[in-house]
């Protein structure tokens, strides 16, 4: 019997050695309602160890993973400060409370791509990945999680921007009305024109449309500023659909995890399984990318995406110039054609003086430019004959036919 009276007051016991749990109540019926709530939570410990170890422990989260790797690997070394500070960048990113055990792929992904916006080296997302990495492994060693997700390494040099064509763009929303995935599509669709990030999506409420804009208001951004961008009409059209239902959110069927769920089909359906740029943020970079493209500057790039510097949007400027680079041999004539210009006007010889009178000149040469084309020419001759640049403005240096001015 778990329940026993001792001095006119009960003692509930349940469990037995280092799982015993034993309370005392005043009251018979006070100690039936605790037995009953410890038997339960004993029934639920029991079920987290299962679990444990089967896939981890549920409890356990990535700031657990890091606090442990801090203590265990990091302590007494000399680059704790800096490994501390690069594991708890790219943990508040991925989630300090996120439970490990649904820790996946994707969403070491989608941290990567985040260090990448901001302008983070190859070399310095490696090392944060590589202090994930040992987090991660030193909490499979405690027995928190059994399935790692894989880190893929960036070149040293590498700070890549992935971004979808418009011909991808098609084959997802194809691929997602195939597999009844509409709220999904509805999302692509407004992660494309708005460039905002996906935890701003998850917020939107249709009142947020308001004088043909899309308004995130202060404290709803990462940079906790308020920002509004024009909406176009497929972002109208998602927005009114919500209002019509009576949605409180633009996007109310879906959740962060069921968002995760969903892309991980699209994945699957599209065979991108091993592509590192294929995740929910690179919808943000396809929107950058696209106004870069278009002829957008840096400073309306940054006002529209919200970034933090303009360094962070001149990137995309740096790569619609790339995207065009040797495109100029489609300009290339097969046959070049060229204008023969006349040859110059010989310079008049003027008549030798006698020796020792007192008009003669050296001969020398003096240079003459021409100043659209930069460059210099020699004329050889008597000095007291010049010619006048300023008239030859705007002719090629094959025009040089007079007129001469005498000094």
């Amino acid at each position: 019997m778990p329940i026993y009276e001792r001095g006119g007051a009960f003692q509930v016991s349940v469990g037995s050695g280092a799982a015993r749990k034993r309370e005392t109540t005043s009251t018979r019926a006070e100690a039936e309602a605790l037995e009953l709530a410890l038997l339960a939570e004993l029934r639920d410990e029991k079920l987290r160890r299962v679990a444990a170890r089967a896939q981890g422990d549920p409890a356990k989260t990535v700031g657990h993973a890091v606090e442990a790797a801090i203590r265990d690997h990091w302590l007494d070394t000399k680059s704790r400060r800096t490994t501390e500070l690069n594991v708890r960048d790219i943990a508040a990113i991925l989630g300090w409370d996120r439970p490990l055990v649904s820790l996946m792929t994707s969403d070491v992904d989608d941290a990567v791509a985040e260090l990448i916006e901001r302008g983070i080296t190859g070399s310095t997302i490696n090392r944060k990945l590589s202090a994930l990495s040992v987090s991660l492994r030193n909490a499979r060693r405690k027995g928190w999680v059994k399935d790692l997700p894989d880190i893929l390494r960036r070149k040293e040099s590498e700070c890549r921007i992935g971004w979808y064509t418009e011909e991808t763009e098609k084959l997802m929303l194809d691929t997602c009305e195939r597999l009844g995935l509409n709220a999904l599509a509805n999302f692509i669709t407004v992660g494309i024109d708005t460039g905002f990030r996906r935890t701003e999506m998850l917020r939107l409420v249709p009142a947020d449309l308001a004088g043909g804009l899309v308004i995130l208001h202060a404290g709803e951004t990462k940079s906790g500023k308020a920002r509004a961008v024009p909406a176009t009409e497929s972002v109208v059209a998602v927005f009114e659909a919500a209002k019509g239902v009576g949605s409180p959110r633009v996007f109310q069927s879906l959740t962060d995890s069921i968002l995760r769920s969903q892309w991980s089909q699209l994945r699957e359906a599209l065979h991108r399984e091993q592509d590192p740029f294929f995740i929910v943020h690179t919808l943000r970079h396809t929107t950058a990318t696209r106004l870069a493209f278009a002829g957008a500057t840096a400073p309306q790039i940054m006002a529209f995406m919200g970034h933090s510097s303009l360094q962070v949007s001149q990137k995309y400027i740096h790569l619609a110039a790339e995207h065009v680079k040797g495109i100029e041999v489609l300009l290339t004539r097969k046959a070049p054609r060229v204008v023969s210009a006349p040859l110059p006007t010989p310079l008049p010889v003027p008549a030798q003086p006698a020796a020792g009178d007192p008009t003669e000149a050296p001969c020398d040469t003096k240079p003459a430019t021409n100043p659209l084309f930069r460059q210099s020419f020699s004329i050889s001759g008597p000095s007291q004959y010049r010619v006048t640049n300023q008239q030859f403005s705007g002719f090629s240096l094959g025009n040089l036919g007079g007129p001469w001015q005498k000094t």
